[in-house]
């Protein structure tokens, strides 16, 4: 649309999709000393809903400029209800032989918007600006979890299982993102006259405020057996038997964090064509941190951690031509991950095989990267590759089991480095490749394939168990 020097366009499309499992389970668990405190078998039945709508808009400025708006919505209904038979010691203490049945009916819905305007503006024949922002705004729900845990008696009947193991559970995450980016390029000029030659520096900054809240209903368990097949837990918990006194319902403290991380990013690279078959880059980026959790959760004190540190992240590649399809490319950087919300905020969450909490003493991990590839141009379109690769973590961050009755997970630094190295194999390869020259349209019919060997080496340090 509109004149050849100023053209608009734009496209939205939109997509809806439902699917329906069965899965059957099998969950054990052990403590750290080998004895088995959960044997069960379940049935699991759940539905998928899933939708999504992409945007665009695209307008042009004499042919210099250009400026773009992007939206995106997600939204994705997860539910199921799963029925457990079997032993757990820590959700049948009312059966001898801690033999039961638990009944999980639990629904995820998460929204996604997402907003991005984008900017190009061409200064002069050599330099170049690119701006632009984004805007994310998450939000996760978990309405209305129902658990309930039935112990076996002797005699093969059931009774509802006290100590809180009746209950429901609600909580809410919300997650506000904003990107912002700006860079200048300058063209270099070079003897062998490539385009690519260039001196880029730029700013990024990204700020996310994470808010979760969780309550949980705690409910007494009735009194007398119950037909474990075609039970109808309404007919128990309802308001009629509330009301007449039949159960008493608790409910328990507000668990929140809050997890507020702002990153200042500030870069320098440069593009050279160095001969004619090398071309270099390298660059050093600035990453200023500040990351703040503030918690207020049962199984450990309110309290409030930070992790400030500023990075300086050196960066080298090299690609050399061996010739019009053989290329070799290396690449030497450091990088860092941070911990996310959920690994660094130390509120529990209950899954029907084990317990997982944050941890807010993690430290992040420093990576050194190095990686080696080998690029192989079959044709315009096919490629063969093989690429050995390695990586120097300082601190890694794992997820461990804490080896107790419960099954508790928890975040770490699970060892001091951990080192990975491997190879990866990569070919697209046109099984059918037919042009038709006349109208210009393409038949094709492609086979991809990727393998990977990876290595790992750590020495795992974990609370109540060997050094390994």
């Amino acid at each position: 649309m509109g004149a050849d020097n100023n053209p608009l366009s734009f496209f939205i499309v939109g997509s809806h999709g439902t699917n329906y499992s069965y899965t059957g389970e099998l969950i054990r668990n052990t403590t750290s000393d080998g004895t088995i405190y959960q044997d069960q078998q379940g049935d699991k039945y759940s539905q998928n809903i899933n939708q999504l709508v992409l945007g665009n808009i695209n307008f042009g400025i004499n042919k210099a400029h250009n400026l773009a708006y992007n939206f995106m919505m997600v939204h994705a209904n997860n539910q199921y209800v799963g029925q457990y038979s079997g032993k757990h010691t820590e959700s049948h203490q009312d059966s001898n032989d801690y033999t039961g049945r638990a009944i999980r009916q639990q629904t995820n819905d998460n929204l996604l918007f997402t907003h991005q305007l984008i900017s190009s503006w061409k200064l002069s024949n050599k330099m170049k600006l690119n701006a632009g922002a984004s805007y994310n705004r998450i939000k996760g729900l978990e309405p209305d979890r129902r658990e309930n845990y039935l112990s076996k008696q002797d005699d093969g009947t059931y009774i509802l299982t006290g100590s809180n193991r009746q209950k429901r559970f609600f909580s809410e995450l919300k997650e506000n993102d904003i990107n912002t980016k700006v860079n200048l390029q300058y063209k270099l000029n070079d003897e062998f006259d490539n385009t690519n030659s260039a001196l880029e520096i730029g700013y990024n900054g990204r700020f996310v405020d994470d808010k979760f809240e969780a309550v949980e209903y705690n409910f007494d368990a009735l009194s007398g057996t119950f037909p474990i097949d075609n039970l109808q837990l309404d007919d128990l918990y309802n308001q009629a038997n509330y009301e007449s006194g039949k159960y008493t319902m608790s409910v328990g403290e507000l668990n929140t964090y809050n997890v507020k991380k702002n990153v200042h990013s500030a870069y320098a690279e440069a593009t050279y064509q160095l001969t004619s078959p090398l071309t270099a880059n390298v660059g050093l980026r600035v990453d200023n941190v500040d990351m703040t959790v503030n918690h207020r959760v049962q199984h450990v004190e309110p309290g409030r951690e930070s992790i400030k540190k500023t990075y300086f992240l050196p960066s080298l590649n090299l690609k050399y031509d061996l010739n019009d399809k053989n290329a070799i490319r290396m690449g030497l950087s450091k990088t860092y991950t941070l911990p996310q919300s959920k690994e660094i905020s130390p509120y529990q969450y209950v899954n029907i095989g084990f317990a997982s909490q944050g941890n807010p003493n993690l430290k992040p991990s420093d990576n050194y990267n190095a990686d080696l590839k080998w690029d192989y141009y079959l044709s315009p379109s096919e490629l063969f590759t093989v690429t050995g690769f390695f990586k120097h973590i300082v601190n890694p961050i794992g997820r461990v089991d804490q080896g107790n009755s419960a099954g508790l997970l928890s975040y770490s630094n699970i060892s001091a480095f951990a080192t990975v190295a491997g190879i990866e194999v990569e070919l697209r390869k046109n099984l059918i490749n037919r042009v038709n020259t006349a109208t210009s349209k393409v038949n094709r019919v492609s086979l991809g394939l990727n393998a990977s060997y990876i290595y790992t080496d750590l020495e795992v340090d974990i609370v109540n168990t060997p050094r390994r």
